[in-house]
């Protein structure tokens, strides 16, 4: 094959915008139908970011603020149920397709423009991700206009195209710290094009960057008066201390993209890594741009995977260029077949999601798995809490477990009791106990919500303290929760075990038998 062939291709004519737009909308539409049959509860990130909502600030424990004025917003218009709660997120990926539309006609050609739309909107990540409020959803929308921001400063001066830079990045950092990875590509994006690094500086690179600073710093002043706790945080998920390589983690890692971005487009990604031979025929500048927009992001996380651990949704910025360079080689090495094959896998994908989220409180997986524990059970742990509570005349709910914290604030919303947390002896490890800590002033008795069956924790924490009630609900077919709720008076604050499960003082006393109770993931 050469070039030339590759190049028509690529610039050969294609399906309309205005196709592209209706297909969109049916896959939009698919998505908001799937959140109006879903029986998955919020999860407990969600429900977090929605108690937040609640507080409107410039910053928040482990994330910046975007992601709850988002969901604040939508409480005012829509209210507040799960489906409320999530109905922004496949709107925005909506917006994002057209952007990546936009940004791949004008870098490569129409037709990639096209197709690469569809790509990104039915990656499984983004599929995955379309039925759940996550951080990564605005983000990535901020990324896309921030990448057709930069493309377009690249051939003409236009300040205001980088005021708009400016005002994304800005926002992008508000709603998720790795915009900044946007740094990183640029530098190498200017590195590896020297017509780029001509052109962005004149073209108001600075004055992007200026707005961005402006837009990040009530954030930065917030982390400032409380102790840069949001830094600390990012600090501990990054957590290089103790062993030093970690090949299992960093093979997760990349295990897992071939499940975020897809098995067909995820290989082709590492192929074309290797050997950007394959891309003949896109643009050079424009190849160069999408590249370094793409795959310095995975080499980064693979390599923090291999220092510590990574999440398989940190590298998600990358998709957004990595759609464009996948599509754009399907397209001119003449592999229609492998295009259409991915779109079918990915569509098959995002039917299977939406059909196992309308069953998954009695779905039962082969092979002992249980994908929806962590996002069931706790409406009926809700339910019990809130019974007991205004039956028992208590002063406040006392949790030690913040996916409990989060999950009763959100699913006690219509009549909320006071809900504290554990504190922490040395500093606040979440949110909660930053921002709600058992103190001298709350009310008692409390309730407490726990899972650690230790009496010694109790009897080092409380003067008195009484069990009430075991709770037992069902996360999916396969998982019980089970929670244990105290009546507890007198805690010993500045003193209190921390709020780990841990054996005290080598009392191994359970507060309720545990052959009594039902196992963790019953058969």
């Amino acid at each position: 094959m050469t070039e030339t062939a590759a190049a028509d291709r690529i610039h050969r004519h294609g399906p309309s915008f205005g196709l592209l737009v209706i297909l969109l909308l049916v896959l939009t539409a698919l998505r908001y139908w799937g959140l109006m049959v879903s029986q998955v509860e919020l999860m407990f990130d969600e429900a977090q970011y929605w108690s937040w909502s609640l507080d409107p600030a410039w910053g928040y424990f482990s994330k910046p603020p975007l992601i709850a004025w988002l969901i604040g917003g939508e409480n005012l218009v829509c209210g507040t149920s799960e489906f409320c709660a999530r109905s922004f997120i496949p709107a925005i990926h909506f917006g994002t397709a057209l952007v990546i539309y936009a940004l791949a006609r004008r870098a490569v050609s129409p037709v990639v423009g096209f197709w690469s739309a569809l790509v990104f909107a039915t990656l499984p990540g983004i599929a995955f991700s379309s039925k759940l409020v996550t951080t990564d959803v605005p983000l990535l929308f901020f990324w896309a206009v921030a990448l057709y921001c930069l493309w377009t400063l690249r051939h003409r001066r236009a300040v205001g195209f980088a005021i708009l830079l400016g005002v994304v990045v800005g926002l992008g950092l508000l709603a998720k710290y790795a915009m900044i990875y946007v740094v990183l590509c640029l530098v190498i994006w200017l590195v590896i094009d020297a017509e780029a690094r001509r052109a962005i500086w004149k073209g108001g690179l600075f004055i992007a960057l200026v707005i961005a600073v402006l837009i990040l710093t009530p954030n930065i002043l917030w982390n400032v008066d409380n102790g840069l706790i949001t830094f600390l945080h990012t600090a501990d998920n990054v957590d290089w201390n103790g062993s030093i390589i970690h090949p299992g983690k960093a093979l997760e890692f990349l295990g897992a993209q071939f499940g975020v971005f897809g098995p067909v487009p995820m290989a082709l990604l590492l192929a074309i890594a290797v050997r950007p031979r394959l891309a003949e025929g896109v643009p050079g500048p424009a190849f160069r741009f999408i590249y370094a927009f793409s795959v310095p992001i995975v080499a980064l996380i693979l390599f923090e995977g291999l220092m510590s651990r990574a999440h398989a949704n940190w590298a998600a910025p990358t998709y957004v260029a990595a759609s464009i360079l996948v599509t754009a080689v399907m397209i001119g090495r003449g592999w229609r077949w492998l295009l259409y094959l991915t779109l079918a896998i990915h569509l098959v994908l995002q039917g299977a999601m939406i059909l196992a989220d309308s069953q998954a409180k009695t779905l039962r997986f082969p092979f002992g798995i249980d994908f929806y524990y962590r996002a069931l059970g706790f409406k009926d742990l809700a339910q019990a809490v809130g019974q007991e509570f205004n039956a028992g005349q208590y002063g406040a709910v006392l949790t030690d477990w913040r996916r409990v914290t989060g999950t009763l604030l959100y699913n006690l919303r219509s009549d909320p009791p006071p809900v504290v947390t554990w504190p922490h002896p040395v500093r606040a490890y979440d949110h909660y106990q930053l921002t709600r800590p058992l103190t001298d002033k709350t009310p008692e008795p409390l309730l407490l919500v726990t899972k650690c069956n230790r009496a010694a924790r109790l009897d080092a924490a409380f003067d008195k303290w009484q069990l009430v009630d075991t709770v037992i609900t069902k996360g999916g077919q396969r998982y019980n929760w089970i929670f244990f709720l105290i009546r507890a008076e007198g805690p010993h604050l500045g003193r209190m075990p921390t709020p780990d499960c841990e054996d005290v003082d080598g009392d191994e006393r359970t507060i309720v038998d545990p052959a009594t109770l039902p196992p963790i993931r019953p058969d």
